[in-house]
């Protein structure tokens, strides 16, 4: 981990200890969940994702709701997950509302997206997963290579696992979102 990361996450780990020590949630929590055609082999020059093996069933958003309806029923407080890879916290936070329960890490994560938004226009959202998994991504002012940490992200269902993403958790969000300090080598400038 980046040393410039460590003050945030201790922030960030403050405010989940300071807010969830207390409080017992009652999350779904998906371990593992692989929305794949295993029947179809990828076509010669097909880009896969990071960590994809065969083609996806297109079914994700369909998913979500089945998941979310059966959470929601149950009286649960949310679901929680631990994204892989960048490309799974991106897709579940831009088309989900997922976010990180460390708030630091969700300004830093938040950055990262602004950060890298015409990348992922002009080199798709796969060329970027696959330069982020092969530690291209870089923070500016220390030129230090980020590499993915894998932390908890939950959708928020219940009243009180809501008010734990309130204006408090906001807060330290946006004292750690910098939208333009972090870039993608696409030369291999710094990573050679």
């Amino acid at each position: 981990m980046p040393n410039f990361f460590e003050n945030a996450f201790k922030e960030g780990i403050c405010f989940m200890e300071q807010k969830l020590s207390k409080t017992e949630l009652n999350l779904t929590i998906i371990e593992w969940l692989r929305l794949q055609d295993y029947r179809i082999e990828p076509k010669d020059g097909t880009l896969m994702l990071p960590g994809q093996i065969h083609p996806g069933l297109g079914i994700g958003h369909e998913i979500e709701e089945m998941l979310m309806d059966f959470i929601s029923r149950k009286g649960r407080d949310g679901s929680l997950n631990t994204p892989e890879h960048w490309y799974n916290a991106y897709l579940y936070y831009m088309r989900s509302h997922f976010h990180f329960l460390n708030p630091a890490f969700e300004g830093i994560f938040r950055s990262i997206n602004a950060s890298i938004k015409k990348d992922i226009e002009e080199h798709r959202l796969t060329g970027v997963a696959w330069a982020i998994a092969q530690g291209k991504l870089y923070h500016k002012p220390t030129k230090e290579q980020i590499i993915w940490v894998a932390l908890e992200q939950v959708y928020p269902l219940s009243h009180r696992m809501k008010n734990y993403f309130g204006q408090e958790y906001t807060e330290i969000v946006m004292r750690n979102y910098h939208p333009k300090d972090y870039f993608i080598d696409w030369d291999d400038t710094l990573t050679k």
